[in-house]
């Protein structure tokens, strides 16, 4: 004979599956979400998707806990030759381009401007 007793394991029971299956797809879509393997990739997230990925339990903050683990985590795919350090390659996910390069490139492009028309103007 069923009692009261039996009645409210059985809800309870009930209750624990479909807040269990309910989660699954959060842990499954949190597994699958893209994270950044360096910091060029990092800041071209949106503000939001970059706060939920750091969100582990999903309560719509970020712990420091939180923020912590997933610095270090983060730290650790940029870092791909896991050597405790990261250069500017790994940093920004290519080789970084040289200064003088920047620069001559740079100056490059003020010289066309000038030959189009584009300088100052003549006195």
């Amino acid at each position: 004979m069923l009692t009261a007793r039996h009645g409210r394991i059985a809800v309870l029971a009930v209750s624990a599956a479909l807040v269990a299956i309910a989660f699954v797809p959060t842990f499954a879509h949190a597994a699958d979400a893209k994270y950044p393997s360096n910091w060029s990739e990092f800041l071209r997230m949106q503000a939001m998707p970059a706060m939920h990925m750091m969100d582990a339990d999903k309560k719509g903050y970020v712990t420091k806990e939180e923020f912590m683990k997933f610095q270090e985590e983060f730290f650790s795919r940029m870092d791909k030759d896991h050597d405790g350090k990261v250069t500017g390659e790994e940093w920004v996910g290519h080789k970084p381009a040289k200064k003088g390069a920047a620069k001559a490139q740079q100056g490059e492009k003020m010289d066309g401007d000038k030959a189009e028309g584009g300088g100052e103007k003549e006195k």
